[in-house]
């Protein structure tokens, strides 16, 4: 439930209604997920922008359990906020037209995919997000193929329940499934290498 108002109403219709803000709400401090708590939230999944020092930081402090994207595509701006999608009449959310997805090379005047970037998959980290007190994991996006829900949650099982690492095949088989650009950290363990998060492929 991202919408605040919503979340005010449903507290008092079904207050045993147990609420969770998606990264959509923009939460990247201690300080948005108290107030988030404080109006009835019980898990808050943090900002793709948010890295692993913050989300480790924000972990150790939160009275609940806070998550970040494990797996599914990167927004070039902000989740839901997207100018660019609502120039074209959406909302940025779950329905995104995806205009960074689109080639822009104006006549070939410039790269044709400026805006593109790779897909994120952390599911090779789940041990150090444990360690570090991140109890909940986003997989894919309102709109993500089946097939890469299926195999994301069936090696983060895998790894969770019975400590076995996703191997070399595993992350082929789901990229092959999902991922048009190939797969990246997307920065969140402070990479800065812009070729590690960005792709010029459609």
């Amino acid at each position: 439930v991202r919408d605040l108002g919503l979340a005010r109403t449903l507290r008092q219709i079904l207050p045993e209604l147990p609420l969770y803000a998606p990264m959509e709400m923009d939460v990247h401090d201690i300080g948005g997920v108290l107030a988030l708590h404080a109006l009835g939230y019980s898990r808050v999944c943090l900002a793709p922008e948010t890295d692993f020092a913050a989300a480790a930081a924000i972990a150790r402090q939160s009275p609940v359990p806070v998550g970040v994207q494990l797996q599914g595509e990167l927004c070039v701006a902000r989740p839901g906020h997207c100018r660019l999608a609502e120039a074209m009449g959406e909302s940025g959310d779950g329905a995104c037209p995806k205009p960074c997805r689109r080639d822009l090379s104006l006549g070939g005047r410039m790269d044709s995919f400026p805006l593109s970037v790779r897909d994120r998959c952390l599911l090779e980290n789940l041990d150090r997000l444990a360690e570090a007190g991140v109890a909940v994991g986003l997989l894919g996006r309102i709109d993500t193929p089946p097939e890469q829900l299926a195999l994301g949650c069936r090696l983060a099982r895998d790894f969770l329940r019975d400590g076995k690492r996703p191997t070399a095949q595993d992350l082929d088989q789901l990229e092959s499934a999902f991922s048009r650009y190939g797969f990246a950290e997307g920065g969140f363990f402070g990479k800065e290498d812009p070729q590690e998060s960005l792709s010029a492929a459609p």
